[in-house]
């Protein structure tokens, strides 16, 4: 099974490598503005693995940049990259390098391919004749910019970048579309891979559009089977629908049926009542553990279970040393790569503020990210010491350090040291300190070295710490943006949201146009329950930076919170148009399918997350949860099972799986559930009322029915001490169990460890 790509690109640029200082230099001129560029810089090494590899750079890319020159028209390899691309329907630009002649560049095209072995293997069977005739006429065709030399770039890269960003919205939809398709056809049509919903009316509009470039059959096939789908989920639910308003019917008969029979029964002992009704016991079953306690089956979706929506909020945008985050930066990689822009060949070297589009899920994820990002900000870093121009270091304020080249080698060092000990002693949690108060006495006035050493801290998760280096960076340098905002993520990680919303407030202050601590702030309004304030802020951040996936899938979360499910549909949606890697943003979109309803919508969005995530537990929960709710009880008992194995701890996931259990008869297997519930949570009266239905409904066919009585009971009992009010169904079927029983021995209301 393929994979989806792991980033998208703004473009891949097709050029010959005897080109290759013209293009790099190319290249750095569009990453410097914010864009991704695909570039090939190896040595190439022509094998079919290679060759899928660059069909991959062409396929995540929103545009394709051919370099013309006589050696890129004289290249086999870069007509078949333009062939591929035109088969795709991506949008061509032209970078006119330096003039070609086609018939000089075509027998040099076909001398290369008789001289050169791994050509002709290449091309076998291909009319490159005819390839290169097409390739030509495309060229003429579309868009054209003249860049002659690397002098020139700089001046007209704002060209470039304004034809990438041309009708952006249905560019970019359509390659995230063309990617999905891919990998739905790599995996033989898996139903799991189409679109549904929201994502499916957008993908519509979208094909219906009439823009240029075009779908591809591919694309129209992938909406078109999508489609299909949709209709036969919609047609499925109304069916549904009519069974579960038939069974409510029966169940609600069923219900009194028992209550009669019980009451008929008389002085009877409970072992004869359980013998004459085996039949309305099933009923009671349905009605009672389906229509009471299992509509207390929780979806992981609340701020108190700190599962389920909770995984959807611990989605900060990371630490950085900027006042904003660097695009593709996670975590406290982002306070190395906030060094690599330069804003002209011929001005000071200032920070760069850009925009973080994901979180990492987990902190082993974060250091895998980190790594790439350090690397390239060390390299970044070394070429601005050999700068010839004064260099100033922007420090989230208004005012820079003195462009002086000493103060520029101080400041460099100081994030070299922490781009190296984040590098290099990942490991060694204690030397990584040690390195850190290293650099704080050799450098004890300069604020940076207490912001990068907090960031060290607060990966290690050593909180309290980290605030106090972020105070004592304040205290040198109380206009310092950046060690605001660090510290508000910091007392967010600490659940102490108003302190959080004080430093962002701050941050905003000295910075209005700062998008990621709107964002933030918004994360803390939201586990405040305040979610009108937190969409505000999501509102302003998405204004500021319309590319900021965090910020549309934190939005969707604040509109769950407000029960409007459409439009939280709608943020997520946006969400993954932007980050299609964003697992939590597939959990989120799940879980508000399942509140309406929309089960097998919600089961794909979760497959989708674990496909991503296949170690997220909660992910597992909700899609056991959405089984559950279309009474598939082995399969969601399935993924109970997989919730437990990665996270044995989430008291709520034996309580679901315990009812999941009892719906299916299994009373025997339900109780040690509820029972290791109870363990983890003691005050969750809900679980003693699943268990006190468990033990009631097993005791009518236990070879111990008054024991099994009096213990549901006794949760029933247990349960109203804990504040919760039973339903009417439970309530009378405990005045029966007390009249059958008479005075009945008192068990423990919190039984002994479960194995």
């Amino acid at each position: 099974m393929t994979q989806p790509p792991s980033v998208f690109y703004d473009a891949f640029i097709s050029y010959s490598t005897r080109d290759a200082e013209f293009v790099t230099a190319l290249r750095l001129a569009i990453e410097l503005t914010g864009k991704r560029v695909w570039q090939d810089v190896k040595e190439l090494e022509l094998t079919a693995e290679w060759w899928e590899q660059i069909k991959l750079g062409i396929r995540v890319s929103d545009n394709f940049l051919f370099v013309i020159s006589p050696r890129s028209l004289a290249s086999p390899i870069c007509h078949l990259e333009m062939e591929y691309a035109r088969s795709l329907n991506k949008r061509i630009i032209a970078v006119r390098h330096e003039s070609a002649d086609r018939e000089t560049s075509t027998r040099a095209m076909v001398e290369r391919i008789l001289t050169q072995n791994y050509l002709q293997v290449l091309t076998s069977g291909r009319d490159m004749f005819g390839v290169a005739g097409v390739n030509w006429a495309a060229l003429d065709a579309e868009q054209n910019i003249s860049i002659a030399s690397k002098e020139d770039v700089l001046e007209k890269v704002g060209s470039l970048v304004a034809a990438f960003d041309k009708d952006l919205n249905y560019i970019r939809q359509s390659n995230l579309l063309l990617s999905r398709a891919h990998e739905w056809a790599d995996n033989d049509g898996n139903a799991t891979y189409l679109l549904r919903g929201a994502g499916l009316s957008a993908a519509e509009a979208w094909r219906d559009a009439g823009k240029q470039p075009a779908p591809t059959p591919l694309h129209r096939d992938y909406i078109t089977a999508s489609r299909t789908a949709q209709d036969a989920d919609d047609r499925l639910k109304v069916e549904q629908e009519t069974r579960t308003r038939r069974l409510q019917r029966v169940t609600l008969g069923a219900v009194l049926a028992v209550v009669v029979a019980i009451g008929a029964a008389g002085a009877a002992s409970f072992v004869g009542v359980s013998a004459t009704n085996t039949a309305a016991t099933a009923n009671a079953q349905a009605v009672i553990a389906v229509g009471e306690a299992a509509t207390a089956t929780r979806q992981l979706a609340t701020a108190e279970q700190a599962v389920g929506f909770a995984q959807g909020t611990a989605t900060q945008i990371p630490p950085t040393l900027t006042q904003a985050a660097i695009e593709q930066s996670t975590a406290l990689a982002q306070a190395a790569t906030a060094i690599q822009q330069v804003a002209t060949a011929e001005q000071a070297v200032g920070f760069a503020q850009g925009t973080a589009t994901q979180i990492p899920p987990t902190l082993t994820q974060a250091a895998i990210e980190q790594s790439n990002a350090l690397a390239q900000a060390a390299t970044a870093i070394q070429q601005v010491a050999t700068a010839e121009q004064a260099v100033g270091f922007a420090q989230g304020t208004a005012a820079q350090i003195p462009p002086t080249l000493t103060q520029a080698a101080l400041i460099q060092n100081i994030v070299e040291s922490f781009a190296n000990t984040m590098l290099q002693d990942r490991d060694d949690p204690a030397g990584q300190r040690a390195a850190m108060a290293a650099l704080i006495e050799r450098y004890p006035r300069q604020a940076l070295v207490y912001q990068v050493s907090g960031l060290v801290l607060a990966e290690q998760g050593l909180l309290e710490q980290a605030i106090a280096d972020y105070d004592r960076a304040l205290d040198l340098d109380p206009q310092y943006v950046a060690v605001y905002y660090n510290r508000g993520n910091t007392y967010s990680e600490m659940s102490e949201y108003q302190a959080a919303i004080a430093d962002f407030d701050r941050a905003l202050d000295l910075d209005p146009q700062y998008a990621a601590a709107y964002t933030n702030r918004g994360f803390a309004y939201f586990n405040l329950g305040d979610y009108r304030a937190a969409i505000a802020d999501h509102d302003r951040a998405i204004a500021l930076a319309p590319q900021l996936a965090q910020a549309y899938n934190n939005r969707g979360l604040a509109y769950a919170g407000l029960g409007d499910y459409q439009a939280a549909i709608a943020d997520y949606d946006g969400a993954i148009a932007l980050d299609p890697q964003l697992a939590q943003a597939y959990t989120n979109r799940g879980l508000a399918y399942a509140g309406l309803g929309e089960y097998q919508a919600a089961i794909a969005d979760h497959d989708r997350a674990l496909a991503l995530a296949p170690q997220d537990a909660a992910a597992y929960t909700n899609r056991a949860n959405a089984y559950f709710s279309l009474g598939d009880y082995q399969a969601a008992i399935a993924d109970y099972d997989s919730a437990i194995a990665l996270d044995p701890q989430i008291a709520v996931v034996y309580f679901n799986r315990g009812n999941a259990y009892a719906n299916l008869g299994e009373y025997q297997a339900a109780i040690p559930d509820f029972n290791r519930a109870i363990d983890l949570d003691p005050q969750d009266a809900v679980a003693y009322i699943g268990r006190g239905v468990a033990y009631y409904l097993s005791a009518q066919s236990s070879d111990t029915p008054e024991a099994d009585s009096a213990q549901a009971l006794a949760d029933w009992e247990a349960a109203e001490r804990l504040g919760l009010t039973l339903p009417p169904a439970i309530q009378d079927a405990r005045r029966e169990m007390e009249a059958l029983l008479g005075n009945p021995p008192t068990p423990a209301t919190t039984p002994t460890e479960s194995p």
